[in-house]
This record gives C-alpha cells, sequence and structure tokens, in this order.
C-alpha cells in the first residue's frame, strides 16, 4: 500500500534485512508495535481486516503447502493447529472442537497477554480464514456465529459486514462456529506423497526454532495443539526436540515447570 518499511518498523528494533530468514524471531513487544504504527500510518482501526483480505496462500510459506496437499478439510486444520504459530507467527492457538454433527467450531486462544493486539490478530484471522479457506476448499466459507472475548472495538459494523453474522462481544472465549466447509471435504490439492515432504519440511524448520523460541510459548503451543491429551514431561521434550534435562533447564531459567504450564493451560481451556 505504499508505506516504507521504515515506518512500519519504527521504534521496534527489528532487523528488517533478516525478516527473510525462518528462524529469525520477533518478540511479542515488537509485534505490538508494528501493529501500532499500521494503525497510526493508516488512521484505520480495522485495517486488520483488510490486511486479512489481502492474504493469499503465497504469503504462507511451506506450511501453506502443506495445508493445501492434506486430504480434507479436518486434516488441514490440525495441521495448521500444529504449525500456524511457530512458522507463521500468528500468535494465536486454535482447537477443533466437533462436538456438533451439523456445525463444527474453533476455539482461539492467546497463548500470551497480547493486548489490542488481539483484536488486530482476530480480525485478521478472521479474513484469513475466509480466503484460505475458499481456496483450499473452493468452496464459500460461511461462518454460523462468532464469539470473542473482548469488547465490540470503535469499527465493531465491520464484523457485521464482513462475517455476515451479529458477533457476540464480551464473551468468556473466542470461539468461530461454522456452517461450511464440511470437515470431511476432500481437498482438490490433496497428494500424500507431497503432504509428507511439506511436514518433513515444516518439522525441520520447528527444530531450528527450538533453541531461539520461547520455551513457555512453545509448551503452550503444543498443549493447544493436542487437545484433550497431555504428554508427559518426557513426550513433550521429544515433541520438541529436547532432552528432558534441557527443558528442564530451560523451564527453570524462566522460573517456571512443566507442571506450572499444564496448569495454566487448564485453567485457559
Amino acid at each position: 500500500w505504499g508505506y516504507a518499511a521504515e515506518d512500519l518498523l519504527e521504534n521496534t528494533n527489528i532487523d528488517a534485512q533478516r525478516l527473510e530468514s525462518p528462524t529469525y524471531l520477533v518478540q511479542l513487544d515488537q509485534c505490538k508495535t508494528v501493529a501500532a504504527n499500521i494503525i497510526r500510518l493508516t488512521g484505520d482501526q480495522g485495517i486488520g481486516f483488510k490486511i486479512g483480505l489481502n492474504c493469499d496462500l503465497s504469503n504462507l510459506g511451506v506450511a501453506s503447502q502443506a495445508v493445501i496437499s492434506c486430504g480434507t478439510v479436518r486434516d488441514s486444520l490440525r495441521l495448521w493447529a500444529r504449525y500456524s504459530n511457530a512458522l507463521l507467527g500468528t500468535l494465536i492457538s486454535i482447537r477443533l472442537d466437533e462436538r456438533r454433527s451439523d456445525h463444527w467450531s474453533l476455539t482461539f486462544t492467546e497463548l500470551l497477554p497480547m493486548g489490542f493486539l488481539y483484536n488486530f490478530c482476530m480480525e485478521e484471522y478472521l479474513m484469513i480464514m475466509k480466503t484460505i479457506g475458499r481456496a483450499l476448499s473452493h468452496r464459500e466459507v460461511k461462518f454460523y456465529g462468532v464469539e470473542l472475548s473482548y469488547p465490540a472495538p470503535i469499527h465493531h459494523a465491520l464484523y457485521r459486514e464482513h462475517l455476515s453474522c451479529e458477533p457476540r462481544f464480551n464473551r468468556p472465549l473466542t470461539r468461530v462456529t461454522f456452517e461450511s466447509p464440511h470437515l470431511d471435504l476432500p481437498l482438490p490439492g490433496r497428494d500424500e506423497a507431497f503432504n509428507q515432504l511439506c511436514q518433513q519440511h515444516c518439522s525441520k524448520i520447528l527444530r531450528q526454532l527450538v533453541d531461539n523460541a520461547d520455551i513457555k510459548l512453545r509448551l503452550k503451543n503444543l498443549l493447544f495443539s493436542t487437545p484433550g491429551h497431555i504428554p508427559t514431561l518426557e513426550a513433550a521434550a521429544r515433541e520438541l526436540q529436547l532432552s528432558m534435562r534441557t527443558l528442564r533447564r530451560r523451564l527453570q531459567e524462566v522460573s517456571s515447570s512443566y507442571q506450572r504450564i499444564v496448569d495454566e493451560y487448564r485453567i485457559e481451556t
């Protein structure tokens, strides 16, 4: 849209030259500053909607190729839940809920307290689901209901405009219920062999990120990606490509423990 990178990154200390590297990690406070800069420069409180609508599969790297080549919508959502935070920096964890036969839901949780950035990210995320969902399934993504855990913003009319349903604010949690596409819908781009290659590459990048990532954030991401199942410390360490001793040490360095992370996860869910 014609804004200079130095203006978007003002006061962030982000190294613009390193942003192309998948192992260069940006901190939460830096993300907040970027979002604040975007809103300040555009004068648009609801700019997250426009950013999400302008997103396409080419913006999402190898993770998008892994999602495209899944067998069904359900498979793609499970894979997205596993990789989106670490590889794309979405800062929001998702959990699939299939308890109803006619609708399915996604529950969203901020992995760390995000303040106003949570609204911004959710608005972007909702539109990404519409645009990417349509590209993946060749079907229109239809929302049945949208619950949001934050108060109605000044641009709340944009929610009704883009979601085609009445959003409910100040709810206990953030949850989006969908009418379509169906979870069992086969994806046009399904390719099992290619999908395995993509997932191997995603796993490789994850291993490269482990040494740099916030260990508490990585553990919460792991727990949210396996709803209904709490892995043992040994299994969690194995999933993060760490030894149990190293995992314990890194948690001690941030004054935490695996049990404390699990307890926080249970409270949040």
